[in-house]
């Protein structure tokens, strides 16, 4: 034990003399802990984290380059009704905001009445869409349930 306070003692003073060599070592170790930090963050956020569903070991989720119809969707459940308990869609599009103001850049998410119900989800303003309703909608020929979110 003596021996690990005089060679502690000695760095210490190694380092006090070569200050230029301390500080480059400081900014060195200081740098190397905030990248492992910064990339443990990314790493936890992104594979580590459950996801933010009821029940995310559940969830299936596939993709098209093209986009589906609200009647391709509605054949996909009816097809797979034997193997997935519910199938939900969304698609990402951009909406201008017009009216009394200058018009409003957004971007909306046309999604199936299903949606929430499936990831277990409950909105923030409003209610959650019916599907119940969307059928009724098609029927008047009324545009899709929107949901927006301003930039």
């Amino acid at each position: 034990m003596p021996e690990l306070w005089r060679d502690l003692r000695w760095s210490l003073r190694l380092l006090l003399t070569q200050r230029a060599f301390t500080a480059v070592a400081l900014l060195a170790i200081s740098l190397g802990i905030g990248a492992n930090t910064a990339i443990f963050s990314v790493v936890h956020a992104v594979l580590l984290r459950p996801l933010p569903f009821h029940d995310p070991s559940r969830v299936i989720a596939f993709w098209d380059d093209g986009s589906w119809s609200r009647a391709e969707i509605a054949l996909m459940q009816e097809a797979a009704s034997g193997s997935f308990q519910q199938i939900a869609g969304y698609g990402i599009r951009s909406a201008t905001l017009t009216g009394r103001q200058e018009p409003l850049q957004l971007q909306s998410v046309m999604a199936t009445g299903n949606l929430f119900q499936l990831l277990g989800a409950e909105p923030l303003l409003g209610s959650a869409l019916a599907a119940c309703l969307l059928p009724a909608r098609r029927a008047t020929r009324v545009d899709p349930i929107r949901a927006l979110r301003a930039d």
